[in-house]
Order: C-alpha cells, then sequence, then structure tokens
C-alpha cells in the first residue's frame, strides 16, 4: 500500500490542490498544455469564486472566537462533497465514492482503494496534527479540509498525506482516523480515481470550463443563501458602521471580541485557504486559462478585474488588523510566514510551523488585550464599513462584466 511515486505541487487552496494532484496522480493529462491541470482550473470548473459572510453564533456564545468568514469560493465550507463530484463529472472522469460509519470500516475501504492502485483524496476536518490538532478541551477543530493519502502502513500505524505543500506528510492512523470522522454530514467518505486513463480532450475541457463559468455567474446572481451572495456584503457595511443596533458590530463583537471578529476577516481574506486576496487572483488565473478554450476573449479583461479586486480586499485585510496595534502586525507577520513556509516546504519545517502555530495563538489573546477603546474602535469599523461598500459595487461591476463575456 505504499505509492513511492505520488507527484505533488504545491497550493494555495485545499480542495482545488487536492484534486488538481489527485488527477495527475492518475495520469489525467490537460491534452491542451500536455500537463496536469492546475489547481486555478480545477476551481474554475468546480464553480469558482463565492461571495458573502459567514457568521456562527455559536462559536461567539461558547467563546471559542468571533465565528465570522468572508465567503471567497462558490459553495463554501460545504462539505457534502459536491466540488469534487461537480469538476469530476463536468470532466467527464469516472470515480468511486466510498463511505463509512466507523473508523475501522473507513480505514478498510481507504486500504482497499490504496491497493487497487486508485488516486485516493479523503474529506476531514483540518484538526491534523501539523495543523496543531483538535482543541482537547472542546473537542472543537477547524472547518473542513481534504488530503490526498499516498499509503497506509498498519505495521506503523502510519499514514503519507498530501496537503497544501510539496511533500507528504507522515500521521498516526489515530489522527487521520479522528479528522476523517468530523465533518459535519456524511463521514469518513473518500474518493478515488481509478489510474492510466489518458488525456483529457480538448472538447471535455472545453464543456467543463463552460460549465463552471456558467455554474459561477448563476450563483453569484442567484445564491441558494442570503449570507453566501454579494448582497451580504451590502448588509456587512451597515452592521459595521451602526454603533447602536444589536447587529452592529461594537454590540456583536463588545471589548476585546472584536478583534476576535477582526482576526477572522483578515484570516478568511488573506491566510485561510484562499491563496490570499479572497480567492480572487487564483480565479484570475483560471478566467486567462479559461479565454482561449471557450473563444472568450473578454474573460482577459474580466481577470484584470479580479486581481484587482484581489488587491483591494488585501488592503480591506491590512485595515481590519491595524499596524498601529503591535499584537496585530506581528500577527499578520507570523500567519503569512505560516502560510508560506507550508507551501514551500511543508514537513521539512514541520518544527518551525508547530512554533509559528504556538506564536499564532498567543498572539490572538494579545490582540484582545491590546483592543482600540469603543470611540477608536468605531472609527475603525467605520473606515472598514466604506471600504467594503466600495468592495460590494466593485464586486458588482465585475459579476456584470463577467456575465456578459460568458454569456
Amino acid at each position: 500500500m505504499v505509492h513511492t511515486s505520488v507527484p505533488r505541487t504545491a497550493g494555495a487552496h485545499i480542495d482545488s490542490t487536492v484534486l488538481a494532484n489527485a488527477l495527475a496522480q492518475a495520469g489525467y493529462i490537460d491534452q491542451t498544455t500536455g500537463e496536469p491541470l492546475t489547481e486555478a482550473m480545477v476551481l474554475g470548473i468546480a464553480g469558482g469564486i463565492g461571495a458573502g459572510l459567514g457568521f456562527c453564533p455559536s462559536i461567539l456564545r461558547y467563546g471559542l472566537g468571533a465565528g465570522i468568514s468572508v465567503v471567497a469560493r462558490n459553495r463554501s465550507g460545504a462539505c457534502h462533497g459536491d466540488f469534487q463530484k461537480l469538476a469530476l463529472d463536468r470532466l467527464g472522469i469516472a470515480y468511486e465514492v466510498a463511505e463509512a460509519s466507523s473508523d475501522s470500516a473507513g480505514l478498510k475501504k481507504l486500504v482497499a482503494a490504496l491497493d487497487a492502485e486508485h488516486a485516493v483524496l479523503v474529506q476531514c476536518s483540518k484538526g491534523l496534527p501539523y495543523y496543531g490538532g483538535t482543541n482537547k478541551a472542546t473537542g472543537v477543530t477547524a472547518w473542513a479540509w481534504s488530503v490526498n493519502v499516498a499509503s497506509v502502513d498498519p505495521a506503523a500505524a502510519t499514514a503519507r498525506v498530501g496537503d497544501l505543500a510539496p511533500d507528504l506528510f507522515e500521521v498516526s492512523l489515530d489522527a487521520l482516523a479522528q479528522v476523517r470522522g468530523q465533518t459535519c454530514t456524511h463521514k469518513r467518505r473518500l474518493f478515488a480515481l481509478p489510474g492510466a486513463p489518458g488525456k483529457l480532450t480538448r472538447k471535455a475541457l472545453v464543456a467543463a470550463v463552460r460549465a463552471g463559468l456558467t455554474d459561477c455567474v448563476d450563483s453569484l446572481q442567484n445564491p441558494r443563501i442570503k449570507s453566501f451572495g454579494l448582497g451580504a456584503w451590502e448588509t456587512w457595511a451597515r452592521n459595521l458602521a451602526n454603533t447602536k443596533a444589536k447587529s452592529g458590530w461594537l454590540r456583536t463583537f463588545p471589548g476585546g471580541k472584536l478583534m476576535w471578529a477582526l482576526r477572522d476577516v483578515f484570516r478568511s481574506i488573506e491566510t485561510d485557504n484562499t491563496g490570499g486576496q479572497l480567492m480572487r487572483p487564483l480565479f484570475a488565473d483560471f478566467l486567462d486559462r479559461a479565454a482561449p478554450l471557450v473563444r472568450r476573449k473578454k474573460l482577459h479583461a474580466c481577470a484584470d478585474t479580479y486581481r484587482e479586486l484581489g488587491n483591494q480586499w488585501q488592503s480591506l485585510a491590512e485595515t481590519a488588523l491595524p499596524d498601529q496595534i503591535a499584537a496585530c502586525k506581528k500577527y499578520k507577520q507570523v500567519e503569512r510566514k505560516r502560510v508560506a513556509l507550508m507551501r514551500s516546504q511543508g514537513p521539512k519545517a514541520l518544527a518551525q510551523l508547530r512554533k509559528l502555530h504556538g506564536q499564532s495563538q498567543s498572539l490572538r489573546a494579545k490582540m484582545s488585550e491590546q483592543a482600540p477603546p469603543a470611540a477608536q474602535a468605531g472609527d475603525l469599523l467605520a473606515t472598514l464599513s466604506a471600504q467594503v461598500s466600495e468592495l460590494h459595487a466593485a464586486e458588482r461591476r465585475a459579476l456584470a462584466q463577467l456575465a456578459a463575456a460568458v454569456a
């Protein structure tokens, strides 16, 4: 069950990277380039970017954080497997899905898929050891994640898994079983891709790209949930500036808790599974690649628009954690270093990654201690509100431009 030759490319967004690496391992090659599909192509084919603002009040209620996330991806945070299924179905690629009701059954199905020499990815939580594991006191872990599984060694009780890094991590089977059982819906799900399929034809790629573009535009124009749509940013701008209403951020996140929310804004835009700048540059890479395939030159102009939007989102993230607050400035440096180190070195820098994780946790507390007084916080939120309003308008213009180019 040891696969010694597992191609890996480091990435920015976990589901896109893991699926791209699984396709490469299974032998799928883009006939138009002679190379495996990039994570940008996988992202776009699966539906591209999203919009909105997520808020989980139970996280705030239990003192575990603010529960805020700026939505970057279409179907963001979902662990029902649609991202993988849509991408694979649109490409016309055969795959097998297996689920299990227990850890032992999950391991058995995983081993069977590896023994069949399939490329395997599993859905799980982010509570993996190299991300700090699961909070032992609360049992709480981070959101939905996925990893490639390259091998399982039952004798050593270990597995080798692929994440965003260029090399594989070794984890215990117990740790892998734990995170596989922590997804919100179907637990211990795996996707297995049979090998030696040949090339992805231009016809198949064109159809898949068109479907992804159409899905992206439709999801942005007609969100299934209001909080996962462009309109949510308009509401967010109002709530940021409102100092009196219950929904206003000064009342929702009083005192040091405001820094929890602002930290979430920064992370969900810059360092938490987006590639930075709310995933807009990664989506722009897809648009540039899609333009010649679907013969829509206007998509290049759309790509330029989304790259500029990425710069604006980065500016918002910087505003959220002002450099004038020492802990905020240091926190941003630590988080960016952690992300860069994961993508460049991964397991080779495990000790450093653990150290940076510890520093990040410590700085969270310091940011709360250094929270500005109400008057200054109100000024900061008013500035953020203006930026969000501008971004909301700019995103609507970008969507109109994209819809026209795709039509």
